[in-house]
C-alpha cells in the first residue's frame, strides 16, 4: 500500500520502498517502469472494508457508498478496464459517468451490501435505505474479520 497518509493538503508526492526478493524483482521493475498496470485488489475484500466504513458511520446508505467508493483507486481501475474485474458494464453505462456510477452502485455496492444483510452484519432500512451497523459487524471490523470467517462464526 502507497500513499501520503491521507495528507493531501500538506503533502505532494510520497515515497516508496519496496523490499523484494531476487525472484520477484523483475515484476516490481516492471510495475515501476509502467510496462505492467497496477491494479486494485479492493473487489477482492470489497464487502470487509464497506462494512467498516458502516461501522464508522461513513458510509450510511448506498449514495454514501458510492461517493466512498469513487475515492478508491478500484473505482479508477474499474472506471477504465471493468472487464479486467470481472464487470461487463452494459453500453448505456459507459455512456456517462452517473450512468456508470448508478450501474457501478448495483453491482459493486448493492451485491456487498446484500451480502453483508444476508449475513447479519449490517441492515438495511427498506423504507430510506439507510445503513445501520449490527453487532456481529461492528465484532468483525474491530476484530480485522474476513466475511467468510464471519459467516462461519454467524452460522
Amino acid at each position: 500500500m502507497v500513499g501520503r497518509a491521507g495528507r493531501p493538503q500538506f503533502d505532494t508526492e510520497g515515497v516508496a520502498v519496496i523490499m523484494t526478493q531476487k525472484e520477484t524483482y523483475s515484476r516490481y521493475a516492471s510495475l515501476l517502469s509502467g510496462s505492467e498496470p497496477v491494479e486494485s485488489c479492493l473487489h477482492d475484500c470489497l464487502a470487509e472494508h464497506l462494512n467498516a466504513e458502516v461501522v464508522l458511520s461513513t458510509v450510511r446508505d448506498l449514495d454514501t457508498a458510492t461517493q466512498w467508493l469513487k475515492t478508491t483507486f478500484l473505482y479508477v481501475r474499474v472506471r477504465k478496464l471493468p472487464r479486467a474485474y470481472g464487470l461487463d458494464p452494459p453500453a448505456g453505462a459507459l455512456a456517462s459517468d452517473a450512468a456508470f456510477d448508478r450501474w457501478l452502485t448495483g453491482r459493486l455496492v448493492g451485491q456487498a451490501v446484500m451480502r453483508l444483510s444476508e449475513i447479519g452484519l449490517v441492515s438495511q432500512d427498506p423504507n430510506t435505505g439507510a445503513l445501520r451497523a449490527l453487532e456481529p459487524g461492528r465484532i468483525m471490523a474491530h476484530s480485522y474479520l474476513r466475511l467468510e470467517t464471519m459467516k462461519a462464526i454467524t452460522q
